[in-house]
């Protein structure tokens, strides 16, 4: 059995479905123009897709902060547990882990939402830049790569 390739701008037979539905097209455009860190990520990690003029709702931000608390909560644990024994650094190895990806999430979140026209007004706006520039900056630590343990060697 020969399997055949088809191409996107490929012209179709008339009667013939196309391989693939305007739905999953616009599924591999959004994902060919998304970073590294998207590509990588299970789709429950991904933000949700927003239509043209769809406004940020409170709640949305509120799951932000609540994140970013999270996140800052890990960050202390791990810092608190840099003295383990090796025979313990299962543990918080699975913490920096988690901590990793909810800083990925929270990047990818913010990135999602930068747009004038997500916001009622340009004041909400303006705000959300600083909140993005914080998020954004240099600073925070990828556990996986550089474990707390580190620092005391």
């Amino acid at each position: 059995m020969r399997l055949r390739r088809f191409r996107r701008n490929e012209p179709q037979a008339q009667g013939q479905q196309s391989p693939q539905p305007n739905l999953l097209n616009k599924i591999l455009n959004r994902a060919n123009r998304a970073g590294p860190d998207q590509s990588e990520s299970p789709p429950g990690d991904m933000p949700a897709f927003r239509a043209k003029g769809q406004k940020v709702i409170p709640e949305e931000l509120r799951e932000l902060r609540e994140l970013i608390r999270h996140r800052y909560a890990l960050d202390i644990e791990i810092w608190t547990l840099r003295n383990v024994l090796p025979r313990d650094r299962p543990v918080v190895e699975e913490k920096m882990r988690r901590a990793d990806a909810a800083l990925k999430k929270i990047r990818r979140i913010v990135l999602s939402l930068d747009s004038q026209e997500f916001f009622t007004s340009p004041k909400d706006y303006s705000k959300f830049q600083e909140i993005k520039s914080r998020i954004m900056a240099d600073g925070k630590r990828n556990w996986t790569q550089h474990p707390p343990w580190e620092e005391n060697q």
